[in-house]
């Protein structure tokens, strides 16, 4: 429900016949130079909403009916008098505070007991009205969000491939450094037992032989089958024995990252810049698609900032702003 509602002039009348079918709309009603002489005031005896109708007792007489009439049937109304005339700018400097001592002295609380809204009424606590405000839509904030989200994600596409890149990098460094052969300088000292957990990374077979896949780490265990060059499995473990060796645990079992004479059996796959840039591209057009269809509409000028900060950088990871940023 609403805390309040304002009604003026004309919309007096229709909120008074919502609240006798709907009691709950809201806690209390303010109205602004009410004009119900139009209206049966006798059907309100069951609006027990308080009620604060201030009127100009020098101004139209459609007013001044107005606000006897309705003191004549509503149990909890009160209607303080004012000037126009003395008081040109009452509505932009004293309405407000009266009603703010209108709700205290009512102990905050009207026709209800809480100040919470209810799914299953019209939202009416947004200063602005239209279809979507009483739908209870906020199209424009989610769509802002929606859109920042997008170029987040982008982002971090961005950020995965100079990643990759890096570790592509390191990698082939550290083989150079090793020449495949000295394995017991790779990692950890030989003289510990090291498990590298939650690699889950895919991995290429580049041995020219067919590769053993063993029960167990121990290359003496039992084989339980064999990967061919070019096939790719996904790694689970990676361990360092204390020999030096470089064991792989896979999905179907274990295999060494080295065969006997040091050429090495697996690498890594790493996707490749294109794969991950063409995914930043298409998340940073839907972003702007987002983008466009409240452009018109945007009136949070700290939510468009936030999302042209955010381009900006996803443009700079780019090295420039692409055709599909300019907007």
């Amino acid at each position: 429900h609403a805390y309040a509602i304002v009604a003026a002039g004309a919309a007096a009348a229709p909120l008074f016949a919502c609240l006798l079918k709907v009691p709950h709309l809201t806690s209390f009603v303010v109205l602004r130079e009410a004009d119900v002489t139009l209206f049966d005031t006798d059907t309100l005896h069951g609006v027990l909403h308080p009620t604060l109708a201030p009127y100009d007792h020098e101004g139209p007489m459609s007013f001044v009916r107005s606000a006897r009439a309705l003191s004549a049937v509503l149990t909890n109304i009160s209607c303080p008098k004012y000037s126009l005339s003395q008081n040109p700018k009452y509505f932009q400097s004293t309405f407000a505070s009266e009603m703010v001592s209108f709700f205290r002295s009512h102990s905050w609380l009207g026709a209800t007991n809480t100040v919470g809204n209810s799914q299953q009424l019209p939202l009416l606590t947004r200063l602005a009205g239209g279809m979507h405000a009483w739908q209870g839509m906020k199209e424009t904030g989610s769509s802002i969000s929606q859109a920042t989200s997008a170029l987040m994600k982008a982002r971090r596409f961005v950020e995965g491939i100079r990643r990759n890149a890096q570790a592509a990098a390191d990698a082939a460094a550290e083989m150079t450094s090793a020449g495949g052969v000295a394995r017991a300088e790779v990692g950890p000292s030989a003289a510990s037992f090291n498990a590298v957990k939650g690699v889950r990374k895919t991995w290429t077979v580049v041995s020219a032989k067919p590769l053993r896949v063993q029960e167990a780490s121990d290359m003496t265990s039992a084989r339980v089958g064999a990967l061919s060059a070019g096939s790719e499995v996904v790694v689970l473990e990676k361990w360092m024995l204390p020999d030096g060796a470089i064991r792989l645990r896979t999905e179907t079992g274990w295999v060494s990252l080295y065969s006997r004479d040091g050429t090495i059996c697996l690498v890594q796959k790493e996707p490749t810049e294109s794969f991950g840039r063409r995914h930043a591209q298409i998340a940073v057009a839907e972003a702007v698609g987002s983008f466009k269809k409240v452009a018109q509409r945007l009136s949070d000028t700290d939510a468009v900032g936030s999302f042209k900060k955010v381009a900006k950088a996803v443009a700079s990871m780019f090295g420039g702003a692409p055709s599909f940023l300019r907007w």
